[in-house]
């Protein structure tokens, strides 16, 4: 009976999971394309069209954190001080780091006497969340005019 209970607790939790992770860690996104084809003959079978085509789809976020919830002010304005905002060593170190890697791509692919460091370059910049940004996006879409 023990094994029955263990079996069906750790079912409904994974179902619990399940649930939390796919309906709260979705975003809806949409896309358009406008596009204009102009007639080069008129007539009143063929005239210029102005085309609107969206698209539609539900992704799945593939890293959840809740400290990141950008809902709620982490302070009242009253009680931001200057250096709350101001960037400090670690910060600015940082963004060394990350410049870097932006200025080498810039400079490999437009200055030519460095194109053949294209190879050594950082294309995607490390963060502790860069193996599940690397995988495929979980999307579901569908037909919206039905």
């Amino acid at each position: 009976m023990k094994q029955y209970l263990s079996l069906v607790q750790s079912h409904v939790r994974f179902y619990f999971f399940f649930f939390l992770k796919y309906f709260f860690s979705q975003r809806l996104v949409g896309d358009n394309i406008d596009l204009m084809v102009y007639a080069r003959i008129q007539s009143e079978e063929h005239q210029n069209r102005s085309i609107h085509w969206t698209q539609e789809y539900a992704a799945l976020n593939r890293v959840v954190e809740p400290s990141l919830s950008a809902k709620a002010p982490r302070k009242a304005l009253s009680e931001v001080q200057p250096g709350d905002v101001l960037p400090n060593k670690d910060v600015q170190e940082r963004l060394k780091q990350r410049f870097a890697v932006l200025v080498s791509r810039v400079v490999c692919t437009y200055l030519p006497k460095f194109a053949h460091l294209r190879d050594a370059v950082i294309h995607h910049i490390p963060h502790p969340y860069s193996k599940e940004m690397a995988s495929k996006t979980e999307t579901v879409s569908y037909d919206s005019y039905d």
